[in-house]
């Protein structure tokens, strides 16, 4: 195991190992109100075990915690990453990778709570929240169902956001501040001749983030999937009986595609309610070293590495970046 440089303060400053158990919801940071903070669930790993997704770690009774961080930190937290000392420790999950085939135009979002308590398709047994569990049963799950098992794939929303709308911090911050339009120049960006899509970033954007804005450019659905979820956030705000609301954990956000595609990530087997399995998803960028990364395809997204060209679901030709003020 080894350990990455950056650190987050308001995880466990200690020398025992911390697994992301959930990320939760959204909700107003009195500190720095112009970027809300975020519930993430951590679980203590039980003594000596060091494979986050084990059934030991996942079923043990031990000690949880729910800290807030900035938006602005959400591309750096994942379901089941390994924490120490607030800092990330790199940990081999190889054999939970895996492709999954979905439709998703064919999905269904449901609450956490639904779906575990009411339809057993994340049994007690198998995945035990215990005390974080009030800051998460609100929660969304989009469920894809697969040979009459309505819950055969689960992916929670805040993974879906995390992955492919707020994969910066800036992304994250505009995301969730109502200012993801605003993150590059309209009038000097778009989809040109032969396919060319050019970007026309604001100063403070990196040029990876044009990836990410080129297809939000590109694809209605993903507008329309960014502005609902601001939309939905202002209106729980809104509506709130509290002067302060607490965090609203029900992240509605699909995907930014519709159709047939293949994903790739971090697969856990889960018994179901049918007599197939469960598959929770979640993605992750470090497992995997890049000279084993697979070449991808047009229909795959692969984790672990940037886009490249030519080989993007939106055949991009080309991604031309300036700055701006």
């Amino acid at each position: 195991m080894g350990q990455a440089l950056y650190a987050i303060d308001a995880f466990p400053d200690d020398d025992l190992l911390w697994r992301i158990e959930w990320i939760g919801g959204v909700g107003y940071n009195t500190s720095v109100p112009s970027e809300p903070q975020i519930d993430v669930c951590l679980a203590q790993l039980p003594k000596g075990e060091k494979n986050p997704l084990s059934a030991r770690a996942r079923s043990s009774q031990v000690e949880k915690r729910t800290v807030k961080i900035g938006v602005g930190l959400l591309p750096y937290v994942w379901i089941g990453s390994v924490w120490q000392k607030r800092r990330p420790v790199i940990t081999n999950l190889s054999t939970y990778r895996g492709r999954v085939s979905i439709d998703a135009t064919s999905l269904r979002m449901v609450a956490l709570g639904m779906a575990t308590s009411r339809d057993n398709a994340i049994p007690r047994s198998s995945y035990l929240f215990g005390a974080s569990w009030p800051n998460v049963c609100r929660t969304l799950l989009v469920a894809v169902e697969q040979d009459g098992d309505p819950y055969a794939v689960m992916v929670p929303t805040a993974e879906i956001i995390r992955f492919y709308y707020g994969l910066s911090t800036r992304l994250a911050q505009a995301l969730f501040g109502g200012e993801y339009h605003n993150m590059f120049n309209a009038d000097r960006s778009g989809v040109f001749k032969e396919g060319v899509v050019r970007v026309h970033l604001r100063r403070w954007l990196e040029d990876e983030d044009s990836w990410t804005l080129a297809r939000y450019i590109c694809s209605p659905l993903m507008q329309s999937e960014v502005s609902e979820l601001y939309r939905n956030l202002q209106v729980y705000q809104i509506n709130s009986p509290n002067l302060i609301s607490r965090p609203d954990q029900a992240l509605r956000c699909g995907f930014p595609f519709a159709g047939p595609t293949t994903i790739q990530g971090i697969c856990l087997r889960l018994p179901g309610p049918t007599p197939d399995e469960n598959l929770i998803a979640a993605w992750a960028k470090t497992e995997k070293p890049e000279s084993e990364v697979e070449k991808q395809t047009p229909e795959v997204f692969c984790s672990n590495e940037e886009p490249r060209r030519g080989l993007e679901p939106l055949r991009i030709d080309l991604i031309e970046t300036t700055s701006n003020t």
